[in-house]
């Protein structure tokens, strides 16, 4: 068929496909800078990427990250980190025939990555092997500050909780001498069974 890829004759022409962190998960993504070459839009980039992501909703942190990059002529510049399925989908929209092989290459670089990873290929990929480590750590710390905020409710709810029986007791007890009260014999028995 004339328009099925050869992923490995063509690779090198299509925007690079790599791993990096959206959000808090370690997932497949792609420079929007060499997405928007490859699709040969014509638009300035800037105005296309703003427009993109204005029109069809995606969500910062969800779909994409951004990050100031030093360019050539000194002055940092926003650069853009997309997912997977956001590349695909700006593939998809832009209606012509570089969306269309950049869309069929994306979907050929989704399915490998969903093949099982063995233990050999991952120690064959230090790379590979040091960005899954990285993903898991940044996922571990945020459980870490999840589960501290929740120590710090536990804590808060343990000095609101009303003071053990017996402690109430003693203080009755007090309350009553100071004030002269009598309380019976058997008010009192009943009193010591229920403090244990």
């Amino acid at each position: 068929m004339q328009n099925e890829l050869n992923l490995d004759q063509q690779k090198s022409s299509f925007p690079v496909v790599s791993e990096g962190n959206i959000g808090h998960d370690l997932i497949q993504t792609v420079d929007a800078r060499e997405l928007h070459g490859f699709l040969e839009c014509g638009e300035e980039f800037a105005h296309w990427i703003k427009q993109r992501i204005s029109q069809y909703g995606f969500v910062e942190n969800r779909d994409f990250v951004t990050f100031r990059e030093n360019s050539q002529k000194g002055r940092p510049r926003q650069e853009y980190a997309l997912s997977l399925d956001m590349a695909k989908e700006l593939a998809m929209v832009e209606r012509n025939d570089k969306g269309k092989q950049a869309r069929q290459y994306f979907i050929e670089c989704e399915r490998r990555a969903k093949q099982p990873v063995t233990v050999d290929g991952l120690l064959a990929n230090p790379r590979q092997l040091l960005e899954i480590t990285k993903g898991y750590a940044l996922q571990i710390a945020e459980k870490d500050r999840q589960i501290e905020g929740m120590q710090k409710e536990v804590d808060a709810h343990e000095r609101l909780d009303p003071p053990p029986l017996k402690w109430s007791i003693v203080m009755f007890r007090k309350t009553e001498d100071q004030h002269g009260y009598e309380t019976s014999q058997a008010r009192r028995n009943c009193l010591e069974v229920a403090a244990g």
